[in-house]
């Protein structure tokens, strides 16, 4: 049983940028795929709020759906421009959760995000996406 846990955290981390963070957004755990994806250590993350990754690219209104729709219990689901450390950029695929107690009450967030490497297919999603949501496309 340790072993197939072990195997299984091994490949989600292999294919999967993975974090968590507060109810304020501050980080608190990132993976290292993450770490190699950003250009950041961990050292370096975990204490800072999330906008660390948000590009100049990406629309205010998109964030204000994303927080919206987090805040109100549900789940996040979108395509986003990150920054790099470098100030290089990186597309994900984003999932952010909320994970909530036995009351119900949201008590952080996480999100797993899988890499879109091919940049013409990330601005495709993302203006669909943006499109749906109302939000200015790129």
């Amino acid at each position: 049983l340790e072993m197939d846990m072990r195997a299984r955290e091994e490949a989600v981390g292999l294919s999967t940028i993975l974090s968590e963070a507060d109810l304020h957004g501050t980080i608190t755990y990132v993976n290292q795929k993450l770490c190699e994806v950003s250009g950041y250590t961990k050292e370096e993350l975990i204490g800072q709020p999330h906008s660390i990754f948000r590009h100049p690219d990406m629309p205010k209104a998109l964030f204000k759906e994303f927080w919206k729709t987090i805040k109100s219990g549900e789940i996040f689901r979108g395509i986003i421009k990150n920054r790099t450390k470098t100030d290089g950029h990186y597309w994900v695929d984003a999932s952010i959760i909320p994970v909530k107690d036995k009351n119900g009450k949201t008590i952080k967030y996480i999100g797993s995000r899988y890499h879109i490497t091919d940049d013409d297919i990330a601005i495709e999603l993302y203006n669909r996406q943006a499109e749906k949501l109302g939000v200015p496309k790129l």
